[in-house]
């Protein structure tokens, strides 16, 4: 806080007065700290308006320079959620999910000329959304994404409140997704003969397996490339966490013995040389998340 006063001269009659008076023109000087600085110095006027004008601009400069310095940019923001994420052991298909919001966020925000994560009000996230091309289903995910992104500031007391709850979700319609009939699956296991003629009877062997697997299991296609063929074995039935249930939750999905000689060739069952047939190659990355998107395309 900075308080002026006058300092009188020798010739001053007020000057018994002290400090406090302030009627007459002997030079006003300043004292206080400012920016964490110790002042005492001549404002070189003798106006006291003139005075206070000056010292009222230099502690709302201060005022803004110590907000800024306090504020957290969109940049930084998003570093820290992601190291929380990765702290989180979050799966790489969410990371990489998450990579994908921050940097089209960071484009938005360049193209804005945006670089406080305040500035991201509900007008503003409103024009960041109203570009986005995906589907209701893939955008209401992207927007609980974001959302989560904007709680985690909030919860850290870099903005007030959350504008992304705010946002209006995309109406999603209820579709069911009904099973291959008998005529697809015919149509999908005849082309996988001329797939062979091509790529290989091995390739072909696999890729029939893996679409028996799909098709009497009832496992996601991430399930299925990290199925583990000895336990399968085993226990004759396939085991698989619920997604959105504790990891104690399982669900188990029972297998013939007929057809559980049909999804694996014979020659990799009884070597044991593949514990993971449909799992991307050691190396390659995430085989998890790798294998999906090549099973996928």
């Amino acid at each position: 806080m900075l308080t002026i006063y006058r300092r009188h001269r020798r010739s001053c009659k007020q000057r018994a007065k002290g400090r406090e008076y302030r009627h007459c023109q002997c030079p006003i000087w300043v004292d206080g700290a400012l920016g964490g600085k110790e002042m005492r110095e001549s404002l070189k006027l003798r106006d006291w308006q003139r005075a206070q004008e000056m010292i009222r601009e230099w502690e709302a400069e201060d005022r803004r320079t110590r907000q800024q310095e306090l504020q957290i940019t969109i940049e930084d923001a998003h570093a820290k959620f992601i190291a929380d994420a990765e702290a989180r052991k979050l799966n790489d298909s969410t990371l990489y999910k998450y990579h994908l919001l921050f940097r089209q966020l960071d484009g938005f925000a360049e193209t804005y000329k945006l670089q406080f994560l305040t500035q991201l009000d509900l007008d503003t996230l409103a024009t960041f959304r109203a570009p986005w091309t995906e589907g209701p289903r893939t955008s209401l995910k992207k927007l609980e994404r974001l959302r989560t992104f904007m709680r985690f500031a909030e919860k850290r007391k870099w903005i007030d409140d959350n504008p992304a709850t705010e946002l209006k979700a995309p109406k999603v319609p209820n579709k069911p997704t009904m099973p291959f009939t008998r005529e697809e699956m015919i149509r999908i296991l005849t082309a996988l003969e001329a797939y062979g003629k091509s790529a290989g009877i091995r390739n072909a062997q696999r890729l029939r397996a893996f679409v028996l697997l799909l098709r009497y299991s009832g496992l996601r296609i991430g399930d299925a490339v990290q199925l583990d063929v000895n336990r399968l074995q085993k226990s004759k039935r396939c085991t698989r966490r619920r997604r959105g249930y504790p990891s104690i939750a399982f669900c188990r999905t029972w297998l013939s013995k007929h057809w559980m000689q049909l999804l694996i060739p014979a020659r990799a069952i009884s070597s044991g040389q593949v514990s993971q047939p449909f799992a991307a190659p050691k190396g390659n990355g995430n085989a998890g998340f790798n294998g999906c998107s090549n099973w996928q395309r």
